[in-house]
C-alpha cells in the first residue's frame, strides 16, 4: 500500500508539475497573444537538471520492476553518486566553467543573471 504510493509519487509529482505548471501558463499565454509564437530560453543549469531528472526516472522505471519493487543498497549508492555528479555539474555550470555544454548553437543558453 504505502510503498507503492511512494513510488507512484516519485513519478507522478514531477510529471504533474510539468503538465499543469507549464501547460496552464502556456495555455494562458496562447489565449492572451492569440496563438503567437512564444520565445523562451532554458538555462544551462535547467538543462542539466532535466538531464539528471530523466536519468533518475528512467533508472527507477527499469530497476524497480526488475527488483520486485524494492531497492538494494547498491541502487541507493548509485542514486547518491548520480546526485553528487549532478551537484558538481550544476556548480560548474553556475560558475561558468562548462562552456557551451548542453547548449547547441540552434538553442543557445541565456546569459546568467548577474546579482
Amino acid at each position: 500500500g504505502e510503498a507503492k504510493m511512494a513510488v507512484a509519487a516519485c513519478f507522478g509529482s514531477p510529471l504533474l508539475m510539468n503538465i499543469i505548471g507549464a501547460g496552464a501558463s502556456l495555455t494562458v499565454r496562447a489565449i492572451m497573444t492569440g496563438g503567437a509564437d512564444t520565445e523562451s530560453s532554458v538555462s544551462q543549469v535547467c538543462r542539466i537538471a532535466y538531464l539528471f531528472l530523466y536519468t533518475a526516472l528512467f533508472s527507477h522505471m527499469v530497476v524497480f520492476p526488475l527488483c520486485g519493487y524494492s531497492a538494494s543498497r547498491g541502487y541507493a549508492v548509485y542514486l547518491f553518486a548520480l546526485y553528487a555528479v549532478f551537484m558538481l555539474l550544476a556548480l560548474l555550470a553556475e560558475s561558468r566553467k562548462l562552456g557551451d555544454f548542453l547548449c547547441p548553437a540552434s538553442s543557445p543558453c541565456p546569459p546568467p543573471v548577474e546579482g
